[in-house]
Order: C-alpha cells, then structure tokens, then sequence
C-alpha cells in the first residue's frame, strides 16, 4: 500500500522510567489497538509500517522517564470519522 494522507497522532502513553521501553511500548500500543477506536485505526491503516508507526522520545520535566506516540497517515476523511469516534 502506498503511503498517503497526513501524519497524526492516535495514540500517546507515558511509560515511566524503565529498563525496556520497546517492551513497555509494545504493551501499551497493545492495548490500545484492541480498544473500540484503536482497531479502527489498525483496520485503516492495516498495521502497515507505510501508514503506522511508533516513536518512544525521552519525557519532559513533567513525565519522568519515556513517552510512546503512535502515528497514522490518514486521508482527510479518515482523520475527521477518527476524530468523531474519538470522542
């Protein structure tokens, strides 16, 4: 599939101070997609690494320890029906 839309981001967690933060990433992002909004976001973007992907960032002064953020590249209708089951 080819990669198209915009970048956003569906998902945020913070992860704490750990030892593994792609094992603890891979948890949260986990239960994430096996939420209402998050297996909609797996079907559209198809679990392809094209039109999803994570990063794990070190935390501000506010969150001690690693930030996970997952992304989606979606179309502009995409991104307005997830905006709406968002809520």
């Amino acid at each position: 599939m080819k990669k198209n839309g915009n970048r956003v981001l569906v998902y945020e967690a913070n992860l704490g101070d750990c030892d593994d933060p792609d094992v603890y990433a891979s948890g949260a992002i986990s239960e994430y997609l096996n939420t209402k909004e998050g297996k909609w976001v797996y079907d559209e973007c198809g679990g392809d690494h094209e039109l999803m992907w994570y990063t794990i960032t070190v935390g501000d002064e506010y969150h001690m320890g690693f930030v996970v953020h997952l992304w989606c590249n979606m179309t502009e209708k995409q991104h307005t029906y997830w905006k709406l089951i968002k809520k």
